[in-house]
């Protein structure tokens, strides 16, 4: 909720008195938070529980860490060039393109989520006997038949 709350204050990405370095850091401690809290959602096996959760979590993800890149290069510039700072334009652009491409990442990552409930629910499965036959395969990377 913290993480949650400081995103959704006015102008955050753009003040320039937070350097890059830790606005991304508040989107990733954000990000794993939302994770963490449907990883737990998810191992209590209360789907309704889980899925309530994780449509909230998708509504909101998306709009706080979403940007453009381009309106945000142009909000700091402005800001930074009357001050003088010595804005390296071209790491600034590379910085925003990159930190919005993990963004956005992340937030399709949160929207798969919902991949994974539809095939319980689909196969009727528990998800504690989903969880089990996870456990029983070596491999790290899962496919899920349609």
């Amino acid at each position: 909720n913290f993480y949650s709350h400081l995103l959704q204050s006015k102008g955050l990405f753009e003040d320039i008195s937070l350097d890059l370095d830790s606005l991304y850091e508040i989107v990733a401690r954000y990000t794993v938070s939302c994770m963490g809290v449907l990883q737990a959602e998810f191992m209590t096996g209360d789907l309704g529980s889980y899925s309530t959760r994780l449509d909230t979590i998708q509504s909101e993800y998306a709009d706080l860490v979403s940007f453009s890149p381009k309106e945000l290069y142009l909000a700091r510039c402005d800001q930074m060039e009357p001050l003088s700072l010595g804005l390296d334009h071209e790491s600034l652009s590379k910085s925003l393109r990159a930190f919005a491409a993990t963004s956005t990442e992340n937030a399709a990552r949160l929207e798969s989520y919902g991949t994974e409930l539809e095939y319980l629910q689909n196969k009727n499965l528990s998800v504690s006997h989903y969880l089990q036959s996870l456990r029983e395969h070596e491999s790290d990377i899962v496919l899920l038949r349609r």
